[in-house]
């Protein structure tokens, strides 16, 4: 069964009820299966939400198969979970940190490949800090400053956001 994806109706949503369908292990590790959930997994160059599943700790959130999604469970209650009723808490200072990183990270690429035609190569969004990997040797602290600059231009205009799903 495919699991619905409740965040691309609302990127703001960080709780919800849901039905759990079934619990299965995978690599020695307990995750769930939910008939939806506001739980973004871990894609597309962001990580995945952290929360709670009724109280319990969710520590992965990943795509299964056939479109599903497997909520990682670990700690006090984990053990006990099974098919029922799920309140869903997300993080929601994590996910908003993560979101504006990413968001972040496609306006500064874009601007280093309109400036100076440099494309991004890779890129980590993490914890502590968040990496690009553009494809040149080097930027001057000048090159820097000026796709700063511009950046912060093109946030002062202040642009809609359009998410695009692939």
């Amino acid at each position: 069964m495919i699991t619905e994806r409740r965040y691309h109706e609302d990127v703001f949503l960080d709780r919800g009820t849901a039905s759990i369908l079934s619990v299965v292990a995978e690599s020695g590790r307990r995750a769930l299966v939910l008939d939806s959930t506001v739980f973004y997994p871990e894609g597309g160059g962001q990580p995945g939400d952290r929360g709670t599943i009724n109280g319990v700790s969710v520590v992965e959130v990943r795509e299964g198969e056939g479109g599903t999604v497997l909520h990682f469970v670990e700690g006090p209650g984990a053990e006990a979970l099974a098919a029922n009723k799920a309140e869903m808490r997300v993080d929601a200072v994590r996910r908003r940190y993560f979101a504006t990183q990413h968001t972040a990270q496609h306006l500064l690429s874009a601007t280093i490949l309109r400036l100076f035609g440099k494309p991004t190569l890779s890129m980590r969004l993490g914890d502590d800090y968040c990496t690009i990997d553009v494809d040149a040797a080097e930027l001057s602290a000048s090159d820097l400053a000026s796709a700063e600059d511009a950046v912060f231009s093109v946030i002062e205009e202040d642009y809609p956001l359009i998410v695009h799903l692939c």
